[in-house]
């Protein structure tokens, strides 16, 4: 094992494979809001911004949407709206409401349709704008029931770290551990 794989490990854990527990339709499709986190990420800064404002495009977005983040086996940050795909069968994809309820044919996609063909992830999660905080603020939490969960040996000091990554790009995020997860 090199030592950048030692040191990634230990930052966020180490990559983990949920093999079975990823549905047919994750490993075929990807979410279309898909993005990698790096030094191209004026948008997502800009629209956090706003959502901090309270401006409406960006406020409902982060509010009433999930984005979902993970952390591949390279240390990089993926993130998408979690998309719903309108069938198994079907090509169409469309960020469903939190509040909303699903039509029993969809099928959210979740964290394993941001990863391509690689087989898995160091941690991931769910990152929003928490209106209750004083004063309120970004946070990520670890909700992620294939990538994020304390029963794969994620912990609080790996979701610290992952708040440090988003820092490097001038985003600062308060880490909410789960520990249901």
């Amino acid at each position: 094992m090199s030592s950048q794989t030692t040191d990634l490990n230990a930052l966020y854990g180490a990559v983990f494979d949920p093999g079975a527990d990823v549905r047919e339709p994750e490993k075929a499709r990807r979410q279309q809001t898909l993005f990698a986190l790096n030094k191209y990420h004026g948008t997502l800064k800009a629209m956090m911004a706003a959502a901090e404002k309270k401006a409406p495009a960006s406020y409902c977005l982060f509010n009433e949407f999930s984005y979902l983040w993970l952390v591949n086996a390279k240390g990089a940050i993926l993130l998408a709206l979690e998309e719903t795909l309108e069938s198994s069968d079907s090509e169409t994809t469309y960020p469903a409401a939190r509040s909303c309820k699903l039509i029993s044919k969809d099928m959210k996609l979740g964290h394993p349709a941001l990863l391509a063909s690689q087989k898995g992830a160091r941690i991931a999660g769910e990152i929003m704008f928490d209106l209750t905080s004083k004063p309120p603020g970004w946070i990520i939490n670890n909700r992620s029931g294939r990538y994020g969960s304390a029963k794969i040996g994620r912990t609080r000091d790996h979701l610290v770290n992952v708040a440090k990554l988003f820092k490097k790009y001038d985003i600062t995020v308060r880490p909410s551990f789960w520990a249901g997860a």
